[in-house]
């Protein structure tokens, strides 16, 4: 549940056009997608170091690292395109 709401708010954020949306977006692939994932593809490259890669999973190194990728390319994307606009009253 909690991955759900916290896209539902950042997607709440963007609809709303909120100065937070940029910020909320970097902080979620970063946290989410850069460094758990990173933790994942790392951990499980120490266990199966430890186990000699006998029982080695390569769908698992393919989609943690496709993970990483696109979580990259998110905070990349996000500084290169998105633009707070600061309304002065």
């Amino acid at each position: 549940m909690l991955p759900v709401t916290i896209q539902g708010v950042l997607l709440a954020l963007i609809f709303m056009k909120n100065q937070y949306a940029k910020i909320g977006i970097k902080i979620w692939s970063i946290l989410f997608l850069l460094i758990a994932s990173g933790l994942q593809f790392f951990g499980r490259l120490l266990q199966d170091a430890v186990d000699n890669f006998v029982n080695a999973n390569a769908l698992h190194y393919i989609t943690t690292g496709t993970a990483v990728i696109i979580g990259m390319v998110i905070v990349f994307c996000v500084n290169k395109t998105v633009e707070v606009i600061e309304i002065k009253k």
